[in-house]
């Protein structure tokens, strides 16, 4: 298991752990911990050890005086101990939860551990047992719930008859739907699609039977059942509902390389839209099928749809739904290629816009329609329409979104402009940041230090130098990296506000490990004084360095940085300290 020399070092790391675990004052918590170890201990194959610690932490787990806390420690134990082989223990264990619904819901997460196990009998068996429970809750949501619950794990065990049985047994018309339709995409999932479609079909909600219907279709495309995918879109009643599945389908087949069937489809498509009576539904799926057609290379079938979504949009009354609409098909027609056409539509939507009168609302819509013109190359005018909202706040935030947009659409100069001009040091800084990680990818490596570099604030600025300095180590830059880390790390510190100082040094240490400058990582991490963000530190290095660092690292911080997170960590570094840990903790 461990070499002589090695198994010193186990045990060290396993009397630290132990007082950690010790020093856990909440019996909760000291239960939680004691269960994740156990389940580390079943992935490394140490069974016995892991049923020992299990003992442990059931002794904890029925201290817990809270009904709610006590169930849920001793579930996640069941579930554990379903891993190590105790599968009796583990219905024992469940079992003995006093709240109808709690053990309702632990015997139905047994069910699916016992499942993932290969226990398929045991797992119908506690499904029955679940079932009886669940049904007997007076809360009619709560019992619908566990049965939905339910519904799955019998799905898993192959109770597929059963498994729609209970759904249809739910008496709320809602929470039916849901799980029956929860079940059609479940059996989806298991290739069941005869009778998927069946189910689907019995269900009596338009919308829950149309999204079951899509979803089943899609997959069938994905089995090459072309037609019958097709012949199931067309079988939804609601126009708009139909509409929305021929349009997703179409974007399945185009990723499918199936473009003659896309066309075809996207014809029977836009006939359902232009059904639909509601304006507002109707422009939604009309845009959406342009979308999809350009997606397809249908640009000219895209160009007329967008020209007929665009009468119809004219005629929504309320200025917001139709600036939002004619927004979204501004989108479409940059999309066709129609850029005058794609202007000539914005200067619409920016009037009904500026007449909406909620500011949240207004301020949504002008950045909506800037991001817009951005992609249809109107860039000065974009920025006006920015600029022109009157709340410094809000206005700040589209000025950093408009500033985002420019960057991708490669405007790095004027984004720059912009992003300078922003008065809001975090807002600038958001903007800035966004536009050096892109420089970056451009090969500007410079030219992104000098525009991180240029941000005043100490703290937002630590926070730039640390997304450019990962952004160094994705282009494989590492010494330029490790030295705007080196900078970062002299401003994080500077940071008076420990919250974000702390923040800022963790990005800092994920850089370094992957600039491969662990040690460094080490001090970083070392000097971090929240418990929380230091153990993500730890956990980071631990996850990539050597073997020997790892253990040195995850020592120190069991024994200095306490937290019940780095239990799990422990498998990643040795799986021979758990059991050391075990023994420690048995």
């Amino acid at each position: 298991m461990v070499g002589a020399g090695e198994f010193d070092h186990a045990r060290r790391i396993a009397h630290t752990a132990e007082t950690l675990a010790r020093s856990i004052t909440s019996p909760h918590y000291q239960a939680w911990a004691l269960t994740a170890l156990a389940e580390a201990l079943v992935g490394a194959g140490e069974f016995d050890h892991a049923r020992r610690i299990a003992h442990t932490a059931e002794t904890l787990a029925r201290s817990i005086t809270d009904p709610d806390s006590q169930a849920q420690a001793l579930t996640a134990l069941a579930e554990a101990l379903v891993g190590a082989g105790e599968f009796d223990h583990a219905e024992t264990l469940a079992r003995s939860i006093t709240s109808p619904h709690s053990q309702a819901w632990a015997l139905t997460a047994l069910a699916e551990a016992l499942v993932g196990a290969g226990e398929f009998d045991h797992a119908r068996r506690i499904a029955h047992t679940a079932e009886t429970l669940a049904r007997s809750i007076t809360n009619s949501r709560s019992q619908a719930q566990a049965l939905t619950a339910l519904v799955k794990a019998l799905v898993g065990a192959g109770e597929f008859d059963h498994a729609e049985t209970l759904a249809r047994s739910i008496t709320d018309p809602r929470s039916q739907a849901r799980a029956l339709t929860a079940l059609v995409k479940v059996l989806v999932g298991a290739g069941e699609f005869d009778h998927a479609e069946t189910l689907a079909r019995s269900i009596t909600s338009p919308h829950s039977q149309a999204w079951a219907l899509t979803a089943l279709a899609e997959a069938l495309v994905g089995a090459g059942e072309f037609d019958h995918a097709e012949t199931l879109a067309r079988s939804i009643t609601s126009p708009h509902s139909q509409a929305r599945a021929l349009t997703a389908l179409v974007k399945v087949l185009v990723g499918a390389g199936e473009f003659d069937h896309a066309r075809r489809i996207a014809h029977t498509a836009e006939a359902v839209a232009r059904s639909i009576t509601g304006p507002g539904s109707q422009v939604e799926a009309l845009t959406a099928l342009a979308v999809a057609l350009v997606g397809a290379g249908e640009f000219d079938h895209a160009r007329r749809i967008a020209h007929t979504a665009e009468t119809v949009a004219r005629s929504i009354t309320g200025p917001g739904s139709q600036a939002r609409a004619l927004t979204a098909l501004v989108k479409a027609l940059v999309g066709a290629g129609e850029f005058d056409h794609a202007r000539r539509i914005a200067h619409t939507a920016e009037t009904l816009a500026r007449s909406i009168t909620d500011p949240d609302s207004q301020v949504e819509a002008l950045t909506a329609l800037a991001e817009a013109l951005v992609g249809a190359g109107e860039f000065d005018h974009a920025e006006t329409l920015a600029r022109s909202i009157t709340s410094p706040d809000s206005q700040a935030r589209g000025l950093a979104a408009l500033a985002e947009a420019l960057v991708g659409a490669g405007e790095f100069d004027h984004a720059e402009t912009l992003a300078r001009s922003i008065t809001s040091p975090h807002y600038q800084a958001w903007a800035l940041t966004a536009l050096a990680e892109a420089l970056v990818g451009a090969g500007e490596f410079d030219h992104a230090e000098t525009l991180a570099r240029s941000i005043t604030s100490p703290q937002y600025q630590a926070w730039a130098l640390a997304a450019l300095a990962e952004a160094l180590v994705g282009a494989g830059e590492f010494d330029h990296a490790r030295r705007i880390a080196h900078t970062a790390e002299t401003l994080a510190r500077s940071i008076t506000n420990s919250h974000f100082q702390a923040r800022a040094l963790t990005a800092l240490v994920k850089v370094l490990v992957g600039a491969g400058e662990f040690d460094h990582a080490e001090t970083l991490a070392r000097s971090i004084t929240s418990p929380q963000y230091q153990a993500q530190s730890i956990i980071m290095i631990v996850s990539h360095c050597d073997v020997s660092l790892s253990r040195r690292v995850l020592t120190w911080g069991l024994t200095m940085a306490p937290s019940i997170h780095l239990l799990e960590t422990i498998t990643k570094v040795e799986p021979s300290a758990i059991c050391s840990l075990a023994g420690a903790i048995d």
